[in-house]
This record gives C-alpha cells, sequence and structure tokens, in this order.
C-alpha cells in the first residue's frame, strides 16, 4: 500500500520520477560532444590536405607523361619537356604549399561577427550616419572605410583619414575612420592575381566575382550588374561566408568596395541588401566622369 501511495501525486495523478540528468551525466555528455567535435575537424582538415596532395599527384603524373612522351618524339620533344617541367614544378608548390591548418566558415563567421557588433555599436553611440564610404589610399592601408556624421557629408582629407576619430572644423568632414576589413582580401588578391587591376567598371567586376568564388571561396555564386554612366556597380553574392546585410563593413562588401575603389581610384559609397536568405547585393555607387 505504501508503495502505491509513493507513485501517487498530491491530485490523484501518477507521480512522474525525476529526469533531470545529473551533474555527472551533463559532464560525460559534453566530453563526448567536444571529442565528437575534434574528430570533425580532424576529419575535415585530413580531407582538404588529402584533396590538396591529390592534385599534386596529378599534376607530377601529367609532367612526367609529357617528360616521356618527350623522349619517345624527339621532334616535338622540347614543347613536351616544358609542359613536363610545369607540370612538375606545380606539383611540388601544391604539396609543399597546403595549408597545415584549415579553418571552417563558421568558425570565422562568429570571429567576425563579435568584431562587426563591436564596431556598429561603436557607430551608434557616436551617432555616425548609415553612409559607408571607401577611400583608396597610397599607404599602408589600400583604402580607408569612412562613416560620416552626417548624411550630407564632404570627404576629409588623406591626412585627416590616417586618425580614428575625424575631428574637422567642418561639420560635414566629421566621421570616424576604420581600417575595413577588405583590405587584407585585397592585399592578398594584390598578390595573387594573373594580371594588373583593371580600371574599367566592366572589367572590374569580372575580377571580383572571379576572386570572391574562384579565388577565395567565399561564395557559391556572383552575378555581376553594371550601369557606367550612372556610377553603379552592383553584385549579387549567393550563399556568402559571412552573412548579408546586417553585418558592420561584411568582408565580401568590404572586399569588393576596396577593390572597386583601388581600381576607378576614387571613393565609392556602398549600400548592401538582402535580396533573400541566401542572396545579398553590393552595390558600389562613384561620381562618373563627366562626358
Amino acid at each position: 500500500m505504501s508503495e502505491q501511495a509513493d507513485r501517487v501525486g498530491a491530485n490523484g495523478e501518477a507521480a512522474v520520477p525525476d529526469q533531470t540528468p545529473t551533474e555527472a551525466a551533463l559532464s560525460t555528455r559534453l566530453e563526448a560532444l567536444t571529442e565528437e567535435n575534434e574528430r570533425l575537424r580532424r576529419q575535415y582538415a585530413e580531407a582538404q590536405r588529402s584533396r590538396y596532395q591529390r592534385t599534386a599527384l596529378g599534376l607530377a603524373t601529367l609532367g612526367a607523361v609529357a617528360i616521356g612522351a618527350g623522349l619517345l618524339f624527339a621532334q616535338r620533344g622540347s614543347v613536351l619537356f616544358i609542359l613536363g617541367g610545369i607540370g612538375l614544378f606545380g606539383a611540388l608548390l601544391t604539396y609543399y604549399l597546403t595549408p597545415e591548418r584549415f579553418i571552417a566558415a563558421d568558425l570565422g563567421e562568429q570571429v567576425y561577427s563579435s568584431l562587426a557588433r563591436n564596431q556598429a555599436r561603436l557607430s551608434a553611440e557616436l551617432g555616425l550616419s548609415d553612409i559607408r564610404v571607401y577611400v583608396p589610399d597610397e599607404g599602408e592601408q589600400p583604402a580607408w572605410l569612412f562613416i560620416p556624421q552626417r548624411t550630407e557629408y564632404d570627404l576629409p582629407s588623406p591626412e585627416a583619414l590616417a586618425s580614428v576619430l575625424v575631428v574637422a572644423e567642418d561639420d560635414h568632414s566629421r566621421g570616424v575612420s576604420l581600417a575595413p576589413t577588405g583590405g587584407g582580401l585585397y592585399r592578398l588578391f594584390d598578390r595573387t592575381r594573373s594580371g594588373p587591376l583593371a580600371s574599367s567598371p566592366t572589367e572590374l567586376a569580372a575580377q571580383v566575382t572571379d576572386a570572391v568564388v574562384e579565388g577565395f571561396e567565399l561564395a557559391d555564386q556572383a552575378e555581376s550588374d553594371i550601369d557606367a554612366a550612372d556610377g553603379r556597380l552592383s553584385i549579387v553574392i549567393t550563399n556568402g561566408a559571412y552573412g548579408g546585410a546586417t553585418h558592420f563593413d561584411e568582408p565580401i562588401a568590404s572586399f569588393v568596395a576596396v577593390t572597386v575603389a583601388n581600381g576607378l581610384g576614387r571613393p565609392v559609397r556602398v549600400e548592401v541588401t538582402d535580396r533573400s536568405e541566401t542572396e545579398h547585393v553590393v552595390t558600389c555607387y562613384w561620381d562618373p566622369d563627366p562626358e
């Protein structure tokens, strides 16, 4: 009778035993999840390294085949030897330049998002406008991100942009000058691109979209729409690695703006809008040349 009473609650319903996990059980579960997370990270890194190694092996095989063919066909041996040398050299570069560490895109987004939130808070505390102007620079920074205090603004001097707080006598030139997130990406792009930086909007759009998708693999797709006469270049980013319009100085948009500003040699104003959950549009505006 006492056992039945223990199973019945005060309201006459059967009592439900306490199923709250103990601290030890939670600790064990956390350790298991941590180990699984580390295992997946190692597996991902190993898969990436294997991808580079397979590429190196393929290049080496092609190089060896070309050299072997050059020995057999003396008349075309010089061309085949050159192709073989290129293949072997590419294999060596691919093998020895394989990254030792791979950073998952979601981890990079988490690191960046904290910085973006702090910058957005700073901008709000200072009462700055929503305008973002990327100004090219010939110094250590390829460009500065100028956020004016007023919506009707004048660009400060290059010397003033070197300071974080731009406090000018003219109220229309006051604001904040920051090193843009895309500055580092632009420097890497500048070192690795095959030709000179384009100076026309059409060629710049082609270089930028190729770098975003193929070079840096920051998005699944990037399509451009250009109106050079009105000074506008828009790029639709699909499945970007760092979010969209809600992020302050989003890296892809920042890289696009820095590259366009340097290619055109003039400041560009940037707007980022979300078209859908997977697409956002980066639009650069500049003052076109008078006809």
